[in-house]
């Protein structure tokens, strides 16, 4: 081709033809077909889960976005149907005044992962909620810092600014429900009359048997001893710290395989509910008052130490007051006049709480019993063909606040590795294979959101000062002026990094090492074999 002398002329001509249109002739090559007969249209897309019997264990958060998740990888077709168990009353009929609930927050992690079902289902949840990312320090009813507001946000974070959203789990999981049974519900029945969705409340789960085909027993509705037992394809518990799911697993589990530590936390609270925010507190920030000295007279209500104030929706509040111990309700043992007395003490306590209605707060105390919190860490989240998501796999007591947000992370990863595995033709493997990649993914997360939340009890005390004062310094400047970071908690609700990056971020505040994901997977993977 070099030597043009020896080549024919009409070679020539065709060699040239080929040269000046080959850019042309290069582009069509490359570039797919974009035109089709406007009356093809594509065909339905296949569903990713077919032919699977799920019961969900638990319908709180998690256990109701899990439900979401499983059944939008279905249609009516593929006769996927998800069984919701829950020892609890339909929290619709539920009013958060009547609970010692108090509010959550939804973050970043949370309210991604409501959107990875869509827009509509986190637009529900957020109309129940109040919008808040600003968080105020009172030492006393003179000296207030402020802890995190919407400037600081905007110079030590980047990207999504969203606030977070305050709402009761009661409204969170109302919200989550009725989405559900809107687009699950009566108008989804499969062949033979029966729902994609059935949800079983006042059910409690006493067992789930997995030497027997995943067996789910539960206790009768009305109260009686019957049990009553159905079998399932992939049983999945949310069913909260005190899992029934989870002791079934470490009672059935090889030994040596499944093990978990439940540690009850130090400290209680009660909260109680209020018509409006306190008038000499900022109504759209969360509050963090300690409690003064009031009269120094020992009483029922001495046991508290501060009070953490949340706007909640429509202008009021939720108040929760904790300490080292509390009695349990002693309301009915009180006159009147007792309780002028402890309304009094309890306002000379917390002047900056003045304006509320301290009499109707005093009785709210008085009636409640105490709240606890335990932490729990699992290690490995899945056992056959049964998985543990949120709290029943790893819980830190809303320490971190990223209880509830790091259990809605885990419904939607656990849908993602049930749709990437599954394989009806191998049902069993493909489910076992889903689990095995989820507790590869999340065992990391809850392990470092375990660290995050209490730090390394074995430094020595001189290092415990010194994490201490570096994180006092990201406390009060974020950042700012050059000093310090983005405070843990800044870094935890507003941002998508992983926990686990985040603990490797911080190796200065621990003894050991956290692991690389490599050396996680090749631990995980070696349990069950």
């Amino acid at each position: 081709i070099h030597d043009t002398n020896r080549i024919m002329p009409s070679h020539l001509l065709l060699l040239r033809h080929i040269t000046h249109h080959l850019p042309i002739l290069l582009l069509l090559l490359i570039t797919p077909p974009t035109t089709q007969s406007f009356s093809t249209k594509p065909p339905p897309p296949k569903p990713l889960l077919q032919n699977l019997n799920i019961a969900v264990v638990g319908a709180g958060p998690s256990g109701l976005l899990l439900t979401h998740r499983l059944l939008s990888a279905g249609n009516d077709d593929s006769h996927t149907k998800v069984t919701l168990y829950d020892s609890r009353s339909d929290p619709r009929s539920l009013h958060a005044s009547s609970s010692r609930a108090y509010a959550l927050g939804i973050g970043i992690r949370g309210r991604t992962a409501i959107r990875t079902v869509d827009e509509e289902l986190w637009s529900a949840v957020k109309r129940v909620g109040f919008e808040c990312d600003k968080f105020r320090l009172h030492v006393n009813d003179k000296v207030g810092v402020q802890l995190r507001d919407d400037e600081r946000q905007r110079m030590t974070t980047t990207g999504d600014l969203e606030p977070s959203v305050l709402l009761y789990q009661s409204d969170l999981c109302a919200a989550l429900l009725e989405d559900l049974e809107r687009r699950f519900g009566d108008g989804s029945r499969e062949e033979g009359g029966g729902r994609r969705l059935n949800v079983r409340w006042g059910s409690g789960v006493t067992e789930v048997d997995t030497r027997d085909g995943n067996v789910v027993r539960c206790d009768a509705r009305d109260g009686s001893t019957t049990t009553t037992e159905e079998r399932y394809d992939l049983v999945v518990g949310c069913d909260g710290f005190n899992s029934a799911v989870r002791r079934s697993v470490e009672k059935q589990s090889p030994r040596g395989t499944f093990a978990s530590e439940v540690e009850k936390l130090p400290g209680v609270y009660k909260a109680v509910t209020c018509s409006f925010m306190p008038p000499k507190l900022d109504p759209g920030s969360i509050h963090l008052v300690l409690a003064g000295k009031g009269s120094g007279v020992e009483d029922e209500l001495s046991w508290i130490r501060n009070a953490f104030v949340e706007p909640t929706a429509n202008g009021t509040a939720c108040i929760l007051f904790a300490g080292s111990s509390a009695p349990d309700s002693v309301s009915s043992l009180l006159d009147e006049g007792a309780v002028g007395r402890l309304s009094d003490e309890l306002a000379k306590r917390f002047p900056l709480l003045e304006g509320l209605d301290m009499e109707d707060m005093t009785r709210q105390l008085l009636r409640r019993n105490a709240g606890s919190a335990s932490s729990v860490k699992c290690n490995i989240y899945h056992y056959e063909a049964v998985a543990l998501c949120g709290d029943a796999a790893h819980a830190t007591g809303g320490v971190s606040g990223q209880g509830c947000n790091s259990a809605l992370i885990d419904a939607t990863v656990l849908v993602d590795c049930l749709t990437r595995f599954y394989d009806p033709k191998d049902k069993a493997a493909s489910i076992r294979a889903a689990l095995e990649e989820y507790s590869c993914r999340q065992v990391p997360e809850g392990n470092a959101l375990y660290d995050l939340s209490f730090g390394d009890k074995s430094l020595s005390i001189w290092r415990r000062v010194l994490v201490s004062l570096y994180n006092l310094v990201d406390t009060l400047f974020g950042g700012r002026f050059g000093m310090g970071k983005p405070m843990l908690q800044t870094i935890l609700g507003q941002t998508l990094k992983p926990f686990a990056e985040i603990r490797r971020d911080r190796e200065w505040a621990y003894e050991d090492d956290f692991p690389t994901q490599e050396e996680w997977e090749k631990k995980l993977k070696n349990i069950y074999k």
